[in-house]
Formats: structure tokens, sequence, C-alpha cells
């Protein structure tokens, strides 16, 4: 797939990159640099390209750095995460079937822990809630759970009602809202901004975007792989997800967003992520990054500067003198003659 991404500083020419080969180990791309230099308008025109040619994005939008400007043949909407069910303890896949309910219950369970530091006791009655909740062929909610451990003996002890009995009272948890359609999203070619309320910390819209890629990442396991379908009919079944200030996730290994790299090609999820630094990365994140299958660097901040600088960097003086909406672009090229070269390392200016 041919895109344009702007002018080369060196020679004045436009730029082309060669994005989405199926040879490639993945297609994710990496966006780095310091606030305010370009990466998310960069973002939202190339994005805008992939959707013309057949793409959809879910852009998850909570830092806030997205908006609806010109968006002038419609193919961008908002969801408000209050309009929605988030997904991530129903008991029925996409294809209607219940899942087995110590599966169900085990996943739940885990989940839970996770996001309200349940110890192995709180984790336990949960499980047992979650178990019988599924078997009675009922999604479990916080409502539910928190409304079980009110009537259970040694309810104090567990203390479960009191971790979340206010995001049992959340919208978003709610069971009379209908769930977010994933199927209808990707196969949409449009663009879809996944937005909170101001009502939410910064740290809630956190929480809940973990389980929005949860619920993502369990659509898309339903769904299989799609390796064997043909290019056209794969990029029908493919979607680009951006995820702003990316250090922000969780990258443990019971989260989504380490699957979503290391397996995004076949779950056919292409992510666009962007941090202000690569120093702000664990290690781990920080080597799955570095093998996008491109990489725009804009204006370092201090943190990135400085390894640089003791590194001994020799792009450090070119990527420091770079201005807004200036950067550098490591990918495979389209040539005026439709050739596509080898990876290489050029400076643009964002068109």
């Amino acid at each position: 797939m041919k895109l344009r991404i702007g002018q080369s500083l060196e020679s004045q020419r436009q730029l082309f990159i060669n994005y989405g080969e199926r040879t490639e180990i993945n297609n994710h791309a990496v966006f780095y640099g310091k606030s305010g230099m370009g990466k998310s308008y960069a973002i939202n025109l190339i994005s805008r390209q992939c959707v013309e040619l057949g793409y959809a994005c879910v852009i998850l939008d909570y830092s806030q750095s997205y908006n609806l400007c010109d968006d002038a043949d419609g193919k961008i909407h908002v969801i408000d995460v209050d309009d929605y069910q988030i997904g991530a303890f129903r008991v029925k896949n996409i294809n209607g079937n219940r899942e087995n309910p110590y599966k169900y219950a085990s996943r739940v369970s885990s989940i839970l822990q996770k996001m309200f530091k349940f110890g192995e006791v709180q984790k336990e009655f949960a499980f047992e809630v979650a178990q019988r909740a599924c078997e009675q062929g009922k999604n479990l909610t916080l409502m539910k759970l928190a409304k079980a451990d009110q009537v259970r003996e040694k309810s104090e002890q567990l203390k479960i009602y009191r971790k979340i009995i206010n995001w049992a009272k959340a919208p978003c948890f709610a069971e009379n809202r209908k769930f977010i359609r994933w199927k209808e999203i990707i196969s949409s070619e449009a663009t879809y901004i996944i937005k909170f309320s101001c009502t939410y910390s910064e740290s809630e819209k956190i929480f809940l975007s973990e389980l929005i890629l949860l619920d993502l990442l369990a659509y898309c396991e339903e769904r299989g792989p799609i390796d064997n379908l043909d290019d056209i009919a794969a990029r029908k079944e493919s979607f680009i997800l951006c995820l702003d200030e990316v250090q922000r996730l969780s990258f443990s290994k019971q989260m989504p967003l380490r699957r979503l790299l290391t397996e995004g090609r076949k779950f056919g999820a292409n992510i666009w992520a962007s941090t202000q630094s690569v120093e702000l990365c664990n290690k781990d994140m920080q080597i799955l990054l570095g093998q996008a299958e491109v990489i725009f660097e804009f204006h370092p901040d201090d943190r990135a500067l400085l390894k640089y600088k003791k590194e001994k960097d020799e792009r450090r003086m070119m990527l420091k003198k770079l201005g807004r909406g200036q950067c550098m672009i490591t990918a495979r090229y389209v040539r005026n003659d439709g050739k596509v070269t080898r990876k290489a390392s050029l400076y643009a200016k964002i068109q």
C-alpha cells in the first residue's frame, strides 16, 4: 500500500512509504517525539489515507489528543464510552455461543484481580460468582458482584463491595447498554474515536481503556486468524488501532497490549503507538516498538536527547534541529518507477 507522507527535507521531492506488506514481521507504526511536534497530526493524515484504501481506524482517545476536524466525508465517528457496556464480562462470544463456565470464571476473576488488586480470597469469591452467573447464561456485572458480597458472611473481610461499588454504578457497566459492535467497526472503512467524558480521572480512563482492549482482543480471538485470506479480503478484516502515550498502558503478560503487539499480524491488528520518548517504556516494550514496520522520530524530548548524547548517537544533532511537523522516517519507500526500496531513514516534512 502506497502512502503519501510529505516532502523530503533533503531533495524536496514527495515521499511515499510502502505500508501493509504481508511479508513484513508486523505492520505496526511508532511515533516518537516531544509533545506538540506533530505526532497526532501525522497519525490523522496517514490514517485517513488508510481508511480511503479500505482499512478501519480505531482511536482509543484516553489522552484526549484527537478531534473531529476536517470531517468533510463523514467518515469520522465518535463513540462515547458511557453510551455502551464494556463487554469484558460477557458470557457469549460473537457467534452467540456461551463460554465454558470454568474458563469464563477464570478469565473474569483474573481481570478483576488485576484491575482492582484483589487478594486471593477476593479472587476466589469473584470466581464463584462469575461461574454461577455463566452457568445461568447471564453476564457477570460489577453490580451483581457487589450485591453478592453484601449478602455474604464475612463481607467486611472481603471488602470487594468497597473496591467496586463506584465502578458498578458507572454507565459503561450498566446491563441495559448495548456492547461495542467490533464487527461493524472493523468492516466500516471509517475512523472511530472512542472518547471518555471529563468526569473520569486520567487513571480511570486507562482502567477503562484496558478493559476495552481486552474486549477487542476477545473479538479478534473469536473471529480467528486472517492469514488464510487473500490481500483484499484481509484488508477488510484488518484495522488500525491508534494508542497515544502508549507507555501509560500495561505491558504485562496478562494484559492485551502485549498480545496485540506480538500477535497483531495474526489478528489483523496494526498498532500505531506514539510516545514522547522511548525511555518512558519498559525494556520489553522498547524492543517490540523498535521492530515496527515504520518509525517516525520527531524532535526528541530531553530524556531522549540525553540518551543520544551518552551513546554518541550521530542522529542527535539532526533530530535536535527538527521543527514542528518535521521528522525522520525509517521505512521502505516507493520510488517514482513504482519499485520499493530497502528500509532507510529519511528526513521529511509531514505534508
